[in-house]
């Protein structure tokens, strides 16, 4: 007996309808083999928005596979994910390399148009304000940073990175500019003694030159994911009022 009618929504253009013929549990497999048909008809959609072509074409070819799966007597819900699986990693093989590069440039044309602005300031307190240098130097070197954390990252997307690159939903802008936000909490903490950087036998209290300031910011852009988390941890542990041996704040 045959759980699902499966067809194009006829009140919306590439959407697929899973609908039950009768009200009852149905099998584990055919639950993932639903999630697997939304999540590559929202990548197809996203993916080939503007080529109605070839989002046609895997539309199709979408549809077809889950009837196949869910749709009458002898439907086979395990073969269909694994055909499934085969259409991930065609789309993911021809679209995620201009997906992954295109992003990359967008990002590195943000990093770099930040950069010159700070050169620029770097130029100008040099001669006016030095003790300002160290600021631009941690900013250049947080764009460079970021720009590679992703092509560390992302050597190889998933398919799941087709529908969103990254999973906090930052543009390449904002991304950058609280990477760079919090290159410089970390300088000024470190210029305030709070933290310290050592690596055998290296230690330093505070950045002594504007090559360390880049350094600073470039390890902040590479661990952007992680030093954001660490710093509130620390600023938890540093603004903690104790009383009576008990956390108060």
């Amino acid at each position: 007996m045959s759980y699902f009618k499966v067809y194009e929504n006829p009140n919306e253009k590439y959407d697929i309808i899973f609908s039950l013929n009768e009200n009852k549990e149905i099998p584990e497999v055919y639950s993932d083999l639903i999630k697997e048909v939304q999540l590559i008809n929202s990548v197809i959609n996203k993916v080939y928005e503007r080529n109605e072509a070839n989002k046609n074409r895997y539309f199709k070819r979408l549809l077809r596979t889950a009837q196949a799966g869910a749709v009458g007597e002898f439907a086979k819900p395990e073969l269909a994910v694994i055909s499934l699986e085969g259409l991930k990693k065609e789309i993911l093989e021809r679209e995620g390399g201009n997906i992954k590069n295109n992003y990359m440039i967008k990002l590195g044309l943000n990093a770099l148009a930040l950069s010159i602005v700070f050169l620029i300031l770097a130029f100008i307190f040099s001669n006016t304000n030095k003790n300002l240098l160290a600021y631009c130097f941690v900013w250049i070197g947080a764009m460079v940073g970021t720009w590679m954390s992703f092509a560390i990252r992302k050597m190889e997307l998933k398919f799941e990175d087709l529908f969103s690159l990254e999973n906090d939903k930052m543009s390449p802008l904002i991304r950058l500019i609280f990477t760079s936000i919090t290159a410089t909490f970390v300088l000024l903490l470190m210029k305030n003694g709070v933290i310290n950087i050592s690596s055998g036998s290296f230690s330093a209290n505070s950045p002594n030159s504007n090559e360390f300031a880049f350094i600073i910011g470039a390890f902040s852009g590479l661990a952007e994911k992680k030093l954001a988390t660490d710093l509130y941890n620390k600023s938890v542990s540093v603004l903690s009022i104790k009383n009576s041996g008990k956390d108060v704040l």
